[in-house]
């Protein structure tokens, strides 16, 4: 095991912990797509080659569902595929192009950039704890990161790892002044998912603190690094209206009813349907809760523009909101708030009789989550 010696420490912990969460999830999927209770199609499959074969029907093709499906067509047929497929991001298909050229299916090809994706950001995220907390904390907070509810979302065919890839990689950057490729990022971030959009005030309050210490030219430049993620946005909305798609937020409300910066529809909703006794909810409430846990321990112990990026993601997630589903993005938009694994991870090892129970609460909820998902409920 000499080898594995030779690998950095960091670099070691990455691993098991990103290896340990895929062969739970891979063993869940696979016992639930041998088990026949679960479709591998419907209707939002929109007839897109779903792997069905014994092994690979159970490693990759029962974990094409929801966007998954929208990003292997984007993948294999382009924005023209379907009328609704404007709203989905670019870079995430994009990064996938390589595996498929190389003559991997698509599902596989999605599956494994998403994975590679969650590897490197668990490798960034040890290292920015080992930074805020001690190393110490680190095996605990990663354990946190990957089986907190929704977390296996990192492992599917969604751009949600590289969307926590690229605000890691930008705050880090920022943090250490490689403005430069803070900059390039941000801007990647922009074309991944607009889940990265409170990533902007984030890296906002770094520079006004850096900004006091700088002269001349550079004192201004760093200035530019909070707009770039905006303007990846602003890029692929600019190149949507020139191909002649429909304005996003129409298209948005058109084909799922969402209202955009309306956050008294969805706290409404979250009382109705909370005292209706659905379960989702109840699990969406949760996870909410654990997120303002956690921004209060962030104040508390003086992590204050961590606790603020938090404060703003929690905002930004309320702001868009579905028609009978209250918090419909709390769960994805979650797991781009970073700084709550730090918090909980802390927490749990603070007191060692917390740490198993914690972390098997945690999995459990993320593995009852995920059981509605491969079933084709939308549940973020």
């Amino acid at each position: 095991m000499k080898w594995w010696q030779r690998i950095p420490l960091i670099w070691r912990q990455a691993l098991l912990l990103w290896l340990g969460m895929r062969l739970l999830l891979w063993t869940f999927g696979a016992v639930i797509y041998h088990s026949g209770w679960f479709p591998m199609e419907s209707p939002s499959s929109y007839g897109i080659d779903i792997l069905s074969g014994p092994l690979s029907g159970a490693l990759f093709g029962v974990w094409m569902r929801w966007d998954g499906v929208y990003y292997d067509l984007l993948l294999t047929e382009g924005y023209r595929a379907l009328p609704q497929i404007s709203a989905f991001w670019p870079f995430f298909p994009l990064s996938s192009l390589p595996f498929y050229w190389l003559g991997i299916h698509s599902n596989i090809a999605l599956i494994l950039s998403a994975n590679l994706f969650f590897l490197i950001a668990i490798r960034i995220f040890l290292e920015e704890v080992q930074e805020h907390v001690g190393r110490e904390k680190m095996i605990s907070a990663g354990a946190v990161l990957v089986s907190f509810p929704g977390s296996f979302f990192f492992f599917s065919p969604y751009p949600t790892s590289l969307a926590l890839l690229f605000i890691l990689l930008t705050w880090r950057f920022c943090r250490k002044d490689h403005l430069l490729l803070a900059s390039i990022t941000g801007l990647l971030s922009g074309l991944t998912h607009p889940s990265v959009v409170p990533i902007i005030f984030l890296i906002f309050l770094i520079a006004l603190k850096k900004i006091k210490n700088l002269n001349g030219l550079l004192r201004w430049i760093i200035l530019i690094i909070p707009i770039m993620p905006i303007a990846g946005v602003a890029i692929f909305l600019a190149w949507r209206e020139n191909q002649g798609f429909l304005p996003y937020v129409q298209l948005l409300t058109k084909y799922w009813g969402t209202q955009v910066f309306d956050l008294k529809i969805g706290f409404t909703e979250l009382l109705d349907y909370l005292f209706s006794g659905n379960v989702l909810v109840i699990m969406k409430l949760l996870i909410l809760i654990l997120v303002i846990w956690s921004i209060v321990w962030m104040f508390r112990n003086r992590f204050f523009v961590l606790g603020s990026y938090q404060v703003i993601l929690l905002v930004y997630s309320f702001s868009i909101t579905f028609p009978g589903d209250p918090l419909g993005n709390i769960i994805r938009y979650s797991l781009m708030s970073f700084p709550t694994y730090i918090a909980i991870g802390v927490w749990i090892l603070d007191r060692p009789k917390r740490f198993i129970p914690s972390l098997l609460g945690l999995n459990a909820i993320n593995l009852f989550i995920c059981g509605f998902f491969l079933n084709w409920v939308y549940v973020s």
